[in-house]
């Protein structure tokens, strides 16, 4: 399933990427993806202008919507079955329940969602880029119960589908992040993918920790995780700032393959690349002492009937044994460190134009290796 994020002509590119990457931090059938906004002249086309009170301003009726969607569906080539998300900061007038004052934040028909840039500073503190990603899971969630579901809450329940007349409910909305049992069983019975409603619910969960007071937390363990020193030693031992974790040579091997290419996105079907290929199994008998370990040959593919490593080519590297060390990685550091340097050391998986990449995103200076590890592994 398919989502496309862009904007009218005066959003920026930089908070449509913000949103994509935030929501694309978790994984499934969902993928997200920026467009450029179009033309202001062409949008132009589709929305009218209104003279209020002598300033002429710009406002957005939802009829309009389609025509917009329309243009950056014919642009850009989205098919009709996948979402198309609109960031505005164009004036929404709504046109039906004429007895309610509301003020809309988004709305969406049909695969098009449209929502509002501005107004967010009353209900979060600089996160606008997560209050948004809010509102594309909100309205992603309604398209898939479709236009027919009318189970709104017009009393709050803390739900995504929470109606929200009155503005302060907003917060509760965010802060909670939820999805209540009423609209969970009316998702089931709309026969919508378990694995898309269980990644919609993991996105939830990532926008209530962004949400939550304690991220100021977070941010003071990442600023002095940006000054933490990962060594190894000369016996291969890794500390990060003097605590030792004890990773086995498998890891040991991958984790230092990758401080020697730090900050470098590496996509797992290239590490049958020579240089690639090369450094990891050279590595590797440094770390093993001249011994060559099956784990290595069988990640890289190079394994033959026998358990030793082939001269031709004979597979393809292993994605998911490379996934499995990667959270390997992870949880002996979690044994020794916080959740925050753990978070901060850990080797990440990426979205790359060219596919997904796995990196270690840390400042080379960051990194003290000893010299003769470094002579004996280069």
């Amino acid at each position: 399933m398919k989502v496309f994020i862009t904007g009218t002509p005066a959003v920026e590119i930089t908070l449509i990427n913000a949103v994509v990457d935030l929501l694309s931090k978790v994984k499934g059938p969902i993928s997200y993806h920026a467009i450029e906004p179009l033309e202001k002249e062409s949008v132009q086309l589709v929305v009218r202008q209104f003279d209020e009170d002598g300033i002429k301003t710009e406002k957005l009726e939802f009829d309009e919507l389609i025509n917009i969607s329309q243009l950056y569906r014919l642009k850009y080539n989205v098919d009709k079955d996948d979402v198309l998300v609109i960031l505005t900061s164009i004036q929404m007038i709504h046109q039906f329940n004429a007895n309610s004052n509301k003020n809309w934040f988004s709305y969406y028909r049909g695969n098009n969602i449209v929502i509002k840039t501005i107004g967010w500073e009353r209900f979060v503190d600089n996160k606008m880029n997560v209050a948004i990603s809010h509102q594309v899971i909100e309205n992603l969630f309604q398209t898939l119960l479709g236009e027919s579901f009318t189970g709104f809450h017009m009393e709050s329940k803390s739900c995504i589908n929470d109606f929200c007349e009155n503005e302060i409910e907003i917060t509760y909305k965010l802060m909670s992040c939820r999805i209540c049992n009423d609209c969970l069983n009316a998702a089931f019975e709309k026969d919508i993918k378990l694995e898309i409603l269980d990644q919609i619910r993991e996105s939830l969960n990532l926008l209530r920790d962004k949400f939550q007071i304690f991220q100021s937390l977070d941010e003071k363990i990442q600023e002095e995780s940006a000054n933490s020193i990962i060594e190894v030693t000369k016996d291969l031992n890794f500390l990060f700032d003097g605590l030792e974790v004890g990773f086995p040579a498998r890891l040991k091997t991958i984790y230092l393959f990758f401080l020697m290419n730090v900050n470098e996105n590496i996509r797992t079907v290239n590490l049958r690349q020579s240089k690639y290929q090369n450094q990891i199994l050279k590595i590797h008998s440094v770390v093993k002492k001249g011994g060559a370990e099956k784990a290595m040959i069988t990640l890289l593919g190079l394994d033959d009937e026998d358990g030793k490593m082939a001269n031709a080519n004979l597979g393809d590297v292993n994605k998911d044994l490379l996934k499995d060390y990667r959270h390997d990685i992870y949880k002996l550091l979690n044994l020794k460190l916080s959740r925050g340097k753990s978070e901060y050391f850990r080797i990440d998986s990426v979205k790359t134009e060219k596919g997904w990449s796995n990196v270690l995103k840390i400042r080379p200076e960051q990194i003290k290796i000893d010299s003769d590890t470094l002579s004996r592994i280069s």
